[in-house]
């Protein structure tokens, strides 16, 4: 068999194994974060968050259609784009490799007698690409609906291309590997900008082809790719947006021609400049102008996938992320304005006072003309705070604490001037005190400790925040990890810790420094090319995203590339380990029983200890508790959520598996936006539409931001009333500001609504109450100074609403800085607004328990949740706090059992505990709530069996972290020592009323620990 044919039969083995593994592992359904929403936007072509990804979603729309029908399997189909771009990409990984191992061989054929040539490329490439393979971040993102795994396939293509045409001749069969390289780097545009971190390494592969190697010609190429990725992303992305933007501002407003005609001027004008410059080419027989033009023509091409989105947001689907379909909604959106910034060379630090404010403007289409609108501002801060490359630079005052406690700040003391003219003295970090932070925290925690995980090993899965208990690398060599992690000789283990464990024993990494070191000493030119590689697709992206100190999740993902590269050598690594040793070189069993070994210890080791912690099949715990989200409400609501798990999840639900549609759902971050509140008006699918007082042009960014509260009337005003208001503009309804900004404003902050109660009636369907029973109104105060425009908003919802649709809220604080909190009730997984303060009638209250119990005991799905064989990773178990699913049990068998049901109280809270066993989800702060049930119910046996069960578990935990205090390691888990004592002391006061025993129990464990701990 010829080595081609040899090397594709290897490769599409390779792609099979890999396909496999990530196949029996998938996700069956949709996943948390951003996966239900780019599985819903792929599913109908609908517009996800910035900056957008077309290319995904027409992909995703390929596969969903391999669902045939059902779509129930929609999210299965899209998950396998994933999984069969990830197993392409090891495929591609294993070709590039081999490129790699050939160039060493050819250098080293006078040095070496390689008579088995072939199976020592093929051997080492093998078990570079599986180990890649199964590396812990790669195989994540292999498994779920996410850009990462089709952006690496996009990267792997485009870098093996490159090698492709590196092998070429000239002439067209050089061109057309160049032109095919722009056109899939345009097209992963529409996928993510990752890939753009290619070109360094791809340009040194062309230097090294056409150019005598030397320092001059390799910086001048490096300086060259450097700025084709800063004019890519920062010019030419949002530039041609943003002239086919201006272009159409003109004839629109100026010429008064329909809207687009601009675009469809600018895009005719580009492409006759192309067509017109690549003939004059041909004419000066020029081949690297024609070179050029075709070249980025393609890359044009391909990067024109984003006009799919202003295609689809012209169709007005229910998810249409800023609304692109005006044009300069696009540019905004390419420019992720909505996001904030953070400086990158020279900036602000957290503490940095503001000194000016610069306003920034962006159009907005309304009845065919561009009005004038504002963008977030441009803050100037003091210049004597600003630094060199600022990394603690966020404003967020919870982050100022993080970052003290992750260095300490030595900084440089400066006197600042305040308003009333007195000096205030501040502490600015310094240049080294930012260079230390970046060390510390943004390289080394964000980026190291995560290469670790992939070549060393894993502690556990639960996000590390700087403690030496969770989310770090960890080896197996025990002497080597008691150095960086806690001794965790008697550490109390739960099904979740066990198997996110993963140690590898610094196998994975070593192989692969050995193939670094080795293509180092023999082929220095690749070396530079795959370390460029390497660096800027991981420290490179560390300096650009200046990562805040505290993250919602972990970010290892996003540096998957670097390991890709960092995988490169891996291979290089085996092919060293055979050209070292003669015996293996030149003897055939010799070498095929070295590459067994070498599987066995790298890629075949990597695979068993991730299998556990990285299999999701037959987990459902997004989709089933989105389904109780949505089940919990009654017909037709309107349901606020207020972050990615509980809103994406109910998007995916109701957009591809039509999943109570009647429910409107309303994402409470985003009624502030103009084009949101806007979409709220419209109907979709059953969802029926919001009314707003606020219409079209009221809703500008540059127009009612927030709404000052004058107290110019001390009764109650009703609400209609005071919308009304609001909206008049009269201007006797407005106040003007120091800097003469006129704004509406409400005149009390006391506020009454009515009650409509046949409407209140019609839309509950348990409560069989009387006209009588129901109050006439309902009076609450606003505890603020003013209004934010997204607080107006939700009061104008409520206002329109009249009692006519159940009103429901994932978390009862979304009303709490409207005085309405005592008006909200647990319903199910949500909160639901009920005209009664603090306490409904008793009458009441029973019917709608027994509403719950019947929906909880039901109708609602979990996902697999208990069941030893489904893996919940850390994300899942945060899920369970974060809906507070043990709160709801307990407070449900609260009601019922001091309304008498006793027998139901126990057989909730019974179902409770065998769905969230502690093994599985472990103690959180709502297992007194728990104990307390039981014994209200009547369960006293139960109360203490769970009361002491949590009881041991905390004193395991106490004692162990006891042991860390003795190794004086205390201060970074303190925190979770605070928790198991705060919830040991709940146990305590509940046992003190209910159980003379138990009590006895708890306290003297509670007082022990006290002692010992503090």
């Amino acid at each position: 068999m010829s080595e081609n044919r040899l090397s594709a039969g290897i490769g599409i083995l390779i792609f099979f194994i890999a396909l496999v593994v990530y196949t029996l592992t998938l996700e069956p359904t949709n996943s948390f974060w951003d996966c239900s929403e780019f599985i819903a936007c792929a599913y109908n072509l609908e517009i996800g968050h910035a900056p957008g990804a077309p290319v995904f979603m027409l992909l995703g729309k390929i596969f969903s259609l391999f669902a045939g029908g059902d779509v129930t399997k929609v999210a299965f189909a899209i998950n396998m784009l994933s999984a069969m771009a990830s197993a392409l990409t090891v495929m591609f990984l294993f070709w590039i490799i081999c490129w790699f191992s050939k160039k060493i061989i050819l250098k080293s054929e006078n040095q070496y007698n390689f008579k088995n040539k072939q199976l020592l490329i093929f051997g080492a490439s093998a078990i570079g690409a599986l180990s890649f393979a199964f590396i812990d971040s790669f195989w994540f993102s292999a498994v779920e609906a996410e850009v990462y795994a089709t952006s690496s396939l996009f990267s792997a293509i485009v870098f093996w291309a490159i090698l492709k045409w590196e092998e070429s001749g000239s002439g067209y069969e050089s061109t057309r590997w160049i032109v095919l390289i722009f056109y899939l780097l345009g097209l992963s545009v529409g996928i993510h900008l990752l890939n753009t971190l290619t070109l360094p390494a791809m340009a040194l592969i062309f230097y090294y082809k056409n150019y005598k190697p030397g320092f001059k010609g390799f910086s001048l190429t490096i300086l060259v790719s450097f700025l084709m990725i800063l004019i890519i992303i920062f010019g030419i992305i949002p530039g041609i947006a943003g002239m086919a933007a201006y272009s159409d501002l003109f004839f629109v407003n100026d010429l008064k021609l329909p809207v687009y005609t601009g675009v469809i001027f600018f895009v005719v004008s580009l492409s006759a400049l192309l067509y017109f410059t690549y003939q004059r080419s041909l004419k000066w027989k020029s081949k690297w102008i024609s070179t050029v033009i075709v070249a980025f023509s393609f890359w044009l091409i391909g990067y024109s996938s984003f006009t799919l989105l202003v295609i689809r947001s012209n169709a007005n689907p229910f998810i249409d992320m800023n609304n692109v379909e005006n044009i300069f909604g696009l540019v905004d959106y390419l420019n992720r304005e909505q996001y904030p910034k953070r400086p990158l060379i020279y900036g602000n630090n957290y503490n940095s006072p503001v000194v000016d404010v610069k306003k920034r403007y962006t159009y907005k289409l309304y009845d065919g003309k561009y009005y004038k609108d504002e963008l977030n501002p441009e803050y100037v801060y003091n210049n004597q705070t600003l630094s060199l490359f600022p990394r603690m630079a966020s404003n967020d005052p919870d982050h100022e604490k993080a970052y003290q406690n992750w260095i300490k700040i030595k900084g440089r003391s400066v006197d600042i001037v305040q308003e009333d003219g007195t000096i205030k003295k501040i502490l600015v970090p310094t240049f080294f005190d930012n260079i230390h932070f970046f060390l510390k925290y943004q390289l080394g925690h964000m980026y190291f400790r995560y290469f670790m995980w992939n070549f060393v090993g894993r502690q556990n899965d639960v996000q590390g925040r700087g403690s030496n208990l969770y989310g770090n690398w960890m080896s197996g060599i025990k002497f080597i990890d008691r150095l960086f992690i806690a001794d965790e000789k008697n550490r109390p283990e739960t099904d979740n810790y066990k198997k996110s464990r993963n140690v590898y024993y610094f196998l994975p990494l070593i192989l692969g420094l050995i193939g670094l070191f080795f293509q180092y000493k023999k082929d220095r030119s690749n070396f530079l090319v795959v370390l460029l590689l390497f660096i800027l697709t991981g420290i490179a992206i560390v300096v650009y995203l200046n990562e805040i100190p505290i993250t919602p999740r972990e970010r290892d993902y996003a540096y998957v590339g670097s390991y890709f590269a960092f995988s490169i050598w891996m291979g290089l690594g085996c092919l060293a380990i055979f050209t070292k040793i003669k015996y293996i070189r030149e003897n055939k069993i010799l070498g095929l029983l070295t590459l067994t070994v070498l599987f066995t210890l790298v890629p075949l080791k990597l695979f068993i200890e991730n299998y556990d912690d990285h299999n999701r099949s037959n987990r459902h715990t997004a989709r089933d508790y989105a389904k109780n989200m949505l089940n919990s409400c009654e017909k037709n609501a309107i349901v606020f959520t207020t972050a990615d798990n509980d809103t994406y999840p109910i998007w995916y639900l109701q957009e591809v598996e039509g999943h109570r549609t009647d429910v409107r759902q309303i994402l409470q971050p985003f009624i502030a936006m103009d084009w949101y509140a806007n979409q709220l008006r419209l109907s979709y699918n059953q969802r029926e539409g919001v009314d707003l007082s606020f219409k079209g042009t009221d809703l500008l960014m540059s127009r009612n931001r927030y709404f000052p509260i004058i107290n110019k009337i001390d009764s109650a005003i009703d609400l209609a009333e005071a919308i009304k208001f609001i909206i008049s503009k009269d201007p006797r309804t407005q106040v003007s500001t120091r800097d003469n900004e006129v704004l509406d404003y409400l005149p009390g902050n006391k506020l009454t609504m009515n009650v409509n109660k046949v409407n209140f009636s019609a839309s509950c369907s348990y409560c069989n109450l009387s006209e009588d029973e129901i109050p006439e109104k309902i009076d609450f105060e606003l505890p603020n100074r003013y209004l934010s425009r997204d607080e107006m908003l939700i009061l104008d919802i409520l206002a329109h609403n009249d009692w006519e649709r159940p009103l429901y809220f994932v978390n009862e604080n979304l009303l709490q800085s409207l005085g309405l909190s005592s008006y909200l009730y647990r319903e199910g997984v949500m909160f639901r607004l009920l005209p009664f303060k603090n306490k409904l009638p008793e009458k009441l209250e029973h019917a709608q328990v027994l509403y719950q119990y019947k929906k909880v005991k039901d109708e609602f799905k979990w996902g697999n949740v208990n069941q030893s064989n489904v893996y919940l990773d850390y994300m899942n178990i945060q899920i369970v706090s974060m809906l507070r699913f043990r709160e709801m049990f307990s407070e449900i068998a609260n009601t019922l059992g001091n309304l008498g049901e006793k027998a139901k109280a126990i057989e909730i809270l019974d179902l409770g505990m065998q769905l969230f066993p502690a093994e599985r989800i472990p103690y959180s702060f709502f297992i007194p709530e728990m104990v307390e049930a039981y014994y209200i119910s009547g369960a006293k046996n139960k109360g203490d069996e769970l009361a002491n069960e949590a009881g041991n578990f905390l004193n395991e935990e106490l004692v162990y972290f006891e042991s860390i205090k003795k190794q004086g390691q205390f201060n970074s888990i303190s925190n979770e020592a605070g928790k198991d004592m705060y919830i040991l002391q709940e146990l305590v006061k509940i046992t003190a009323v209910y159980s003379t025993e138990t009590y006895n129990i708890l306290n003297e464990i509670f007082e022990r620990n006290y002692a010992i701990l503090n």
